[in-house]
């Protein structure tokens, strides 16, 4: 009756869980480990102590809305009505969400009401949504919400595709710490209104698309003031359409740019990197599509990039990696 942990494991494909799991009144943590649950206990919703929750696919069990104590909920494959029930969970500090392919790949119908809910979570501090291919994100999720939680910390978002960087992404957010953010498209000054965050450490940025004109870091007002680690991932070789202006990043020790579905080649670093001025390693991804492995120049993208690297007055660290 004492019991605090409870892990359920299973390998089957589906699984019919106890009617009732014996009034552990004391259970904090119930973590359920299978592929497809087909029923779950119905007392889990008298558990007072319950905070951590682990479910697999077969949604949320009767009643769990009503459980005011939980502060964490993984969640794989949630039902459309779920989703609607998760902001009556008001307490919520971590909520992770592993959509399955026809979810992702559905209308807005089954996924409609996930901003409403995220936007009820005033306590949330850990968000992940995790997808197997790309979601769009249109006005209908969570691209129109108006305002966002304001005491996340962690915010990991990078398989879902936002058109641009979200409006509720700016300084209000000040307690944010780490953001990892897939969008189709940016630009100057969008990327500047993140460079607000005064509490950002760590940053993962991928545009998939195109960056509208040059992006310069710190044109815009933007500092990044709290930064220290920089990825980003850009579509073609646009090496030439990054910049750093003096004062951006001034705690920025990490620097990791990767370059996907490049064909045409590098010739020039991005520009103003001697003003990150505590750069300690800089690492870099090229990624070309396999026919064009043999004629890529590699060696020139390389070396240019290499030598802006020990043009840096604190000549760091400086990692290349090609592959296919």
């Amino acid at each position: 009756v004492q019991l605090r942990y409870l892990l359920f494991v299973s390998h089957c494909f589906k699984v019919e869980l106890p009617s009732r799991i014996c009034g552990l009144v004391h259970l904090e943590t119930l973590e359920i480990v299978a592929y497809h649950a087909v029923s779950f206990p119905s007392d889990i919703v008298s558990m007072a102590c319950l905070s951590h929750l682990r479910l697999p696919r077969g949604g949320l069990p009767n009643g769990i809305p009503k459980i005011k104590s939980l502060r964490t909920l993984e969640m794989f494959h949630p039902p459309d009505m779920d989703i609607k029930a998760l902001g009556e969970l008001t307490n919520l500090r971590k909520l992770s969400l592993f959509f399955d392919l026809e979810a992702t790949m559905g209308t807005a119908s089954n996924l409609n009401a996930l901003g409403s809910s995220i936007g009820k979570l005033q306590n949330l501090r850990y968000l992940e949504f995790t997808v197997p291919t790309v979601k769009f994100d249109d006005d209908g999720l969570l691209g129109s919400l108006s305002a966002f939680p304001c005491s996340i910390e962690i915010l990991k978002l990078e398989t879902w595709r936002f058109s641009r960087i979200p409006t509720w992404i700016n300084a209000d957010l000040c307690h944010l710490h780490l953001l990892e953010l897939l969008v189709s498209e940016t630009c100057t000054d969008e990327v500047g209104v993140v460079g607000e965050l005064p509490s950002l450490i760590h940053l993962h940025l991928q545009v998939e698309l195109k960056m509208k004109g040059t992006v310069v870091f710190g044109a815009s007002g933007g500092s990044f003031p709290a930064l220290e680690s920089l990825i980003l991932t850009c579509g073609g070789d646009v090496a030439s359409q990054l910049g750093f202006q003096a004062g951006v990043m001034p705690k920025l020790q990490m620097l990791d740019v990767r370059f996907e579905r490049c064909d045409s080649g590098i010739d020039t670093p991005p520009v103003g990197m001697e003003h990150l001025l505590s750069l300690q390693h800089i690492r870099v991804e090229i990624n070309v599509e396999l026919e064009d492995r043999k004629i890529y120049p590699r060696d020139t993208a390389e070396h240019v990039l290499r030598e802006a690297a020990q043009a840096h007055p604190n000549k760091p660290a400086f990692n290349f990696y090609f592959f296919s």
